[in-house]
């Protein structure tokens, strides 16, 4: 996915598209990382 973006940013000059893209996969990566936290993340009090 980032050699792609890469590819159409800078060989193919669209720009506009790259941006697109790497929205799109930090949207991906930011609502992958908090339901991955509170999966693995113990809640308040559960080790006691």
């Amino acid at each position: 996915m980032g050699t792609r973006q890469y590819q159409q940013a800078f060989s193919n000059y669209q720009m506009g598209y790259a941006s697109a893209v790497a929205y799109i996969l930090f949207g991906i990566v930011l609502v992958l990382t908090f339901s991955f936290r509170r999966l693995w993340m113990p809640k308040a009090g559960e080790f006691q």
